[in-house]
């Protein structure tokens, strides 16, 4: 469908992006702009690649590392690389944030995420752009990697290769389908909420 807008989407390449790509594709025939490592490495890329864009999901992050304090660092400056890049464009551009339940937590992951959100919520304020924060909880779906980003795909997995899962801590777990996360980061980047 002609007429819709560009939107640039970091990750692009990770399990939500993947469906965010998918969605975007089913939605109105094309796809996104797709920001990955190498635009945040280089600002002119980065420049580029925001350039014309309506709205920007923000998707890129790590969420595990041998080195807790590459989770602690990374996470932040990818959120500065991206407003870095949005303030030499002048393009208060919607930013719709996967951000993630954790980040109500104290872990490294909660904690670096909830920076992120920060860095982004005050560039908001600043230049007057919506900034929507999504926390989104335990995610299953196609491509869901075990022992990664889904304890679904690690269960199923497990199970399929004839194998007993283990239970690491019993607890109620919020699931929702990443296919229905990939429909609401593009319904907020169309028709943004303030």
């Amino acid at each position: 469908m002609s007429g819709m807008p560009r939107i640039a989407v970091t990750g692009f390449d990770g399990f939500v992006g993947w469906h965010v790509r998918c969605a975007a594709r089913a939605r109105w025939g094309g796809d996104i702009v797709g920001l990955g490592i190498e635009e945040f490495a280089d600002p002119t890329l980065m420049d580029a690649g925001l350039a014309d864009v309506a709205a920007v999901i923000h998707l890129a992050g790590v969420n595990r590392a041998e080195d807790p304090a590459e989770i602690e660092r990374t996470n932040p400056w990818l959120a500065e690389q991206l407003v870095a890049s949005l303030r030499r464009l002048d393009r208060p551009v919607p930013v719709v944030y996967g951000n993630s339940i954790h980040s109500f937590g104290d872990t490294v992951f909660g904690v670096a995420k909830r920076k992120s959100a920060e860095i982004l919520a005050a560039w908001g304020e600043e230049v007057g752009a919506a900034v929507m924060d999504v926390a989104m909880p335990n995610l299953f779906g196609e491509h869901g990697l075990p022992n990664y980003n889904s304890v679904v795909a690690t269960f199923c997995h497990t199970i399929a290769g004839g194998g007993s899962p283990s239970v690491v801590d019993d607890k109620e777990l919020p699931l929702l389908y990443v296919g229905e996360v990939a429909d609401r980061l593009l319904d907020l980047a169309v028709s943004p909420r303030g």
